[in-house]
């Protein structure tokens, strides 16, 4: 039911206001059928129409919903959306960036001023390094790891330092 009516709503936008994006708060909430039929449905009217959103982790699935943490519309899961790509905000390359915005002490690339900084420097760098090329390097993540691949849809990561709506 709730599908339907997401379906229904970004259909409507689209065709009587000519709606050309769509950005969905706590994406990670909606399971990935959802999110498949939200792009069918807008590729209809017309596959140019953006669709993203904030792909944080968050269900990890219970045996009520009969929905697994995989079969949702977070950054980690996204690739199985072969054909008809949603895009996610990438806050690995952010935090690689500019630190967590959890932890006020941890620093990113861009302010790494001291040798005592560097001992995480490789991974920073790493972490810019493919936000900054749409991917993500799948080994060494943990998370809301994002594991985009260049597969995965041009603009299926997006890479952002800072966004505040």
């Amino acid at each position: 039911m709730v599908r339907k009516f997401i379906v229904d709503s970004v259909t409507m936008w689209a065709k009587e206001y000519h709606v050309s994006g769509f950005r969905f708060d706590l994406m990670g909430l909606l399971d990935l059928t959802t999110m498949e039929e939200v792009r069918q449905a807008l590729n209809a009217i017309d596959p140019n129409i953006l669709v993203y959103g904030e792909g944080w982790q968050q269900f990890d699935g219970d045996s009520d919903s009969g929905l697994d943490k995989t079969d949702m519309a977070s950054q980690g899961y996204l690739y199985k959306m072969k054909d008809d790509w949603v895009g996610a905000f990438n806050d690995t390359f952010r935090d690689g960036m500019k630190g967590s915005v959890f932890d006020s002490a941890d620093k990113g690339y861009v302010q790494l001023a001291t040798e005592d900084d560097l001992t995480g420097f490789s991974s920073l760098k790493k972490d810019v390094y493919y936000g900054l090329t749409g991917t993500y390097d799948q080994t060494t993540g943990a998370g809301n790891t994002y594991v985009a691949t260049s597969d995965s849809g041009i603009g299926a990561s997006i890479a952002y330092v800072e966004c505040h709506d």
